[in-house]
């Protein structure tokens, strides 16, 4: 059996050992429905990604479940050993940096399918090459 391709990229993030973040549509999925049973309520987890900060709560969560792709055992309580105060922020930074992957990605995306930003020429964005502010022409 061939190989799936794997478009969403890894990030790499040191805990116990070299381990990859990796936020795909099943790791966002996984962590939204644990954040339901948690919260006992409709969770987005996308909404997340929004709040100024990721709580403990939420990182441990969201990397728990982006770090199953190589290791489907893996208990959240297990992550919650591997994560401490030491590397909290990294913890965060990296399952931050996995979202904003899928935003940047959407971003180009979209800049590629916008006829302004393919086919704008540089006046368009600068300004006249002739240096003539007015847009008038002599003589």
């Amino acid at each position: 059996m061939a190989e799936l391709k794997r478009p969403t990229p890894l990030i790499p993030l040191t805990l116990d050992r070299v381990r990859h973040v990796r936020l795909d549509a099943w790791a966002l999925w996984t962590a939204e429905q644990e954040l339901r049973l948690m919260y006992g309520k409709t969770a987005n987890v996308l909404d997340l990604f929004q709040q100024e900060t990721l709580g403990m709560t939420e990182v441990l969560l969201l990397l728990w479940a982006a770090l199953r792709h190589e290791d489907a055992a893996l208990t959240l309580e297990q992550v919650g050993h591997l994560v401490d105060f030491g590397n909290f922020s990294e913890a965060r930074e990296a399952v931050q940096e996995a979202f904003m992957v899928h935003v940047r990605a959407r971003m180009e995306a979209q800049a590629a399918a916008s006829p302004l930003v393919t086919t704008a020429s540089p006046e368009l964005l600068t300004g006249p090459a002739s240096g003539q502010e007015d847009g008038s022409t002599s003589g």
